[in-house]
């Protein structure tokens, strides 16, 4: 028995019509109560942090240099630390998250 491509791509849209996810576009929703997050999501909220970081420490250097009475200096090292060490901890995670991408390719 031959199929056709016609009824298969019918079948298919059948199929779609009637799973609920695919009505209203309702596939990318989570379900309530749902606190799953992707890696990749995990990944650039932690980017944007590290981002918030930097910011927060330029803007603290900056208000030392136009304005040195409005900052206090222990507050410009703390923010600067953070920073640098969040940066060296981002840095770390990605080259292992590529070494074990490199290794779980080279399995097969």
């Amino acid at each position: 028995m031959k199929i056709g491509t016609s009824s298969l791509h019918q079948t298919s849209l059948q199929m779609n019509q009637l799973d609920s996810r695919h009505i209203n576009n309702n596939a990318s929703k989570k379900p309530a109560g749902t606190t799953e997050e992707s890696f990749a999501d995990v990944f650039f909220n932690v980017v944007n942090n590290i981002n918030a970081e930097q910011t927060k420490s330029d803007q603290l250097q900056q208000a030392a240099i136009t304005a040195p009475d409005s900052v206090n200096v222990a507050d410009i090292l703390i923010a600067t630390e953070k920073a640098r060490l969040s940066v060296g901890m981002l840095k770390s995670v990605t080259e292992r998250v590529s070494r074990a991408y490199t290794e779980i390719i080279n399995i097969r």
